[in-house]
């Protein structure tokens, strides 16, 4: 009977994380803001937003993520108090037709600390997105007398590089933020099932 009880005491120790915070008893806390950022980025960076199938290089993807602020896991007496509070600002960049769009939508004051019930939904507000829209020229593909492929510099209307831009920020707007905000959410998730 000793010998279960020290095999089942064994069992619960190991389970825990620490080497020398048997059974979770004494107060320790785990730096969590890593994962947080590495897990946000690979959720979303690369993520195209749109394509067009027809123009190679016309794209809005998410090229950027930071996290800003802080994700601990906490134990004591055996309970795990999951708390975070970050602000998460993600790029998105884009080209279509003449136009470039650069995006930034930010995502402030996400934050838990361990007074909420652990079982309410997650919730991220709606982001700020803030745009800088830019004209870029298209180019012609041609030959010379050589046979070598000769790329011209074609200039694009300021009236059309704008509405290009415009129709960017409306896909940012449209499809890229609530995107974004169930990404965010599974982080969140993750982090306080840790």
């Amino acid at each position: 009977m000793a010998a279960a009880e020290a095999e089942a005491s064994s069992a619960t120790a190991q389970a825990s994380e620490s080497k020398w915070n048997t059974n979770d008893y004494h107060w320790e806390e785990r730096d969590c803001t890593g994962f947080a950022t590495d897990r946000l980025r690979e959720l979303v960076v690369g993520s195209e937003v749109w394509r067009d199938k027809k123009v190679e290089g016309d794209v809005l993807s998410v090229t950027g993520a930071e996290l800003d602020g802080y994700a601990s896991s906490c134990v004591r007496k055996g309970k795990t108090i999951n708390t975070f509070e970050f602000t998460v600002k993600v790029t998105f960049e884009g080209r279509r037709g003449g136009g470039a769009l650069h995006a930034t939508v930010t995502y402030a004051d996400l934050v838990r600390d361990g007074s909420e019930d652990p079982n309410a939904e997650v919730t991220v507000p709606v982001g700020v997105v803030e745009s800088k829209a830019s004209a870029v020229s298209d180019s012609n593909s041609s030959l010379d007398k050589d046979g070598n492929v000769v790329q011209t510099a074609v200039p694009v209307s300021s009236e059309r590089a704008m509405r290009c831009s415009e129709m960017l920020l409306k896909l940012v707007t449209k499809k890229g933020e609530p995107m974004l905000r169930e990404q965010i959410a599974v982080v969140m998730r993750e982090l306080l099932a840790k």
